[in-house]
């Protein structure tokens, strides 16, 4: 069969697992992330972490090495959310030996998580949003929904790509939600990246 959707294509073989993978594994990525993490997880060592859109996991990996460094989870709990649970088996898998602290769960972050998505409000140190909210079609509410989810003094990990020329337009392009008349506010017209 010749038939195979853009979808199947990209994440086929683990290829956009690798490319994640290594786009956040770069030194000017990672290193600012992961310092600032390591004071983190050393000030509150019970932290909370949500992340939204995890995907692949690619960042997931990152921080999850970082909080776990020296042979001690620095962590109390990590709830692996995206829209669709067809990652979760593959993240399983990956994560092995963080499991006993991982949930993994379902999470519409452009709607409201505390009604009908069976996250409870203001329970979460830290939200990870890695390359995630400009799928989303309205940034302001997206944000709403992870502030409630924060505890008071929590904090928002949140990466996103702002120069259109660092994407691989030629691949990402092809996948649903990548032009802005998709979106309900106004975006760059040759890419989703956020200003």
């Amino acid at each position: 069969n010749l038939s195979i959707s853009t979808e199947e294509l990209i994440f086929r073989d683990g290829l956009a697992d690798r490319y994640y993978e290594e786009m956040l594994a770069n030194i000017h990525h990672a290193h600012p992330a992961r310092a600032w993490l390591s004071l983190l997880c050393f000030k509150n060592p019970g932290m909370k972490i949500l992340e939204v859109g995890a995907g692949t996991g690619g960042q997931t990996l990152r921080l999850l090495e970082e909080m776990s460094s020296d042979g001690m989870m620095k962590w109390e709990q990590y709830d692996y959310t995206d829209i669709s649970p067809s990652f979760f088996d593959q993240a399983r898998h990956k994560f092995q030996k963080y499991l006993s602290r991982m949930r993994f769960k379902v999470c519409d972050i452009s709607k409201d998580p505390t009604t009908g998505q069976s996250f409870e409000p203001g329970t979460s140190d830290l939200i990870v949003a890695s390359h995630v909210l400009h799928a989303t079609d309205r940034l302001d509410d997206s944000l709403g929904n992870i502030r409630k989810l924060l505890k008071p003094g929590g904090k928002l990990l949140f990466f996103e790509t702002t120069a259109p020329e660092a994407i691989l337009a030629f691949a990402f392009g092809l996948l649903k939600g990548w032009w802005s008349p998709l979106h309900h506010e106004e975006r760059n017209q040759y890419s989703p990246c956020l200003t």
